[in-house]
């Protein structure tokens, strides 16, 4: 399988590196172009890829295309390349707020699309992935998807409907969680603790609780109630924090976010 990256920005770096240090493909499979050289030489120098030319040259050796720029770079990309696209080849788009029907809309006929939704966290290979697909996606490539993004992350096949919901619950939620860990940090500040150190036992006791959620399956509510003992210290913050509407402002934040994702595809 040859992979080919159009774009060379953070989020494509961090995917490759990541794609890379899991063995699932090699440095010699994967292409890589972008209109700013110094990423993609930096990127060749630091990881072997190979340089394409161009983006058409790219495509014509990539058998999965991954589009890594902004959204109306790719409707150009997608448009400027039309004629080498076929059924043969796999568009994965992970370009913010390009809908599947937007992107078939600038490729021929019965081509392949696959649209990925991934966090900032793609950085430490612990992303959330939203994906979803049109209906020429081979089986075949959508495991081969499907494994290369695990590799840095965990991915979830989701209904586009969804992907507003998504965005607001991953996407977003992870400016949530930092300020959730700083105010934290901040709290242990103001009773006389460094704030780097109260930055490091914030941050080890929100990652510690999500993989408590994550491994053993357990409603949040159920490790809430084992935290918590009669009369304690614990049940006495959570009362606080009700008391000032902690539930209902973190709710009202998330469907701010979905609305906003809304009015921006209008």
């Amino acid at each position: 399988m040859k992979l080919g990256f159009i774009g060379a920005g953070k989020m494509a770096s961090a995917i490759v590196t990541g794609i890379l240090s899991n063995k699932i493909v090699s440095a010699d499979d994967v292409f890589i172009s972008d209109l700013h050289q110094e990423k993609v030489d930096q990127l060749h120098a630091d990881l072997g890829l190979n340089v394409a030319q161009s983006n058409s040259d790219l495509i014509k050796q990539s058998d999965l295309i991954v589009i890594a720029v902004g959204p109306g770079a790719a409707v150009q990309v997608l448009s400027d390349n039309k004629d080498l696209i076929n059924s043969k080849k796999t568009v994965v788009s992970i370009a913010a707020g390009l809908e599947v029907s937007k992107i078939e809309a600038r490729l021929n006929a019965n081509t392949p699309v696959i649209r990925l939704m991934p966090n900032i966290n793609v950085i430490v290979k612990e992303a959330g992935i939203a994906l979803t697909s049109n209906e020429y996606v081979s089986d075949d490539a959508l495991k081969e998807v499907k494994a290369l993004f695990n590799s840095v992350g965990t991915v979830y096949e989701l209904p586009e409907s969804q992907f507003d919901i998504f965005t607001a619950i991953s996407g977003s939620s992870p400016a949530y969680a930092y300020l959730f860990v700083d105010s934290i940090a901040r709290a242990a500040v103001k009773n006389g603790m460094n704030k780097d150190l109260a930055n490091d036992i914030a941050s080890q006791a929100v990652l510690g609780s999500a993989k408590m959620i994550r491994d053993t399956k357990e409603e949040p509510w159920t490790l809430i109630n084992n935290v918590s003992s009669p009369g304690g210290t614990t049940v006495a913050g959570l009362v606080n924090l009700e008391d000032n509407g902690f539930i209902s402002t973190v709710i009202k934040g998330i469907d701010a976010t979905i609305e906003k994702s809304n009015d921006l595809k209008k």
